[in-house]
């Protein structure tokens, strides 16, 4: 047995090729978060992500397609912004900052082509 375990949490956005992290390595076995809407071609699903590791930094990692719809409370990425704008970055909290940063980059690399040619 090879105790604590560390947990480090993220998810894969629309268009990237890499996770971004939620919560960096941390004995805390869980995060909560906002997540940006799936991939609407995809019905809707976001590629949720969990890395564990032990004292040896030995890893095991999950990854969950989970559906997340779009919020019909938000008419806006900008109304979304303004919400996660709203939830405050102390710069203490370093797992706070990275979650915003996330969400942030994810919500506004989300484009909507349905209009295009």
């Amino acid at each position: 047995e090879e105790l604590p375990l560390l947990y480090e949490f993220g998810f894969l956005p629309l268009g990237a090729n890499s996770y971004l992290v939620l919560r960096s390595k941390s004995d805390v076995g869980y995060v909560s978060t906002i997540l940006p809407r799936g991939d609407k071609t995809k019905d809707y699903l976001l590629m949720c992500e969990l890395h564990v590791f032990d004292v040896m930094d030995s890893n095991s990692s999950s990854n969950s397609a989970t559906q997340i719809l779009p919020s019909f409370g938000f008419t806006s990425v900008k109304s979304v912004l303004n919400v996660l704008r709203d939830t405050t970055i102390d710069g203490t909290n370093l797992d706070a900052t990275k979650q915003q940063l996330s969400i942030y980059s994810a919500v506004i690399n989300q484009a909507n082509c349905s209009f295009a040619p």
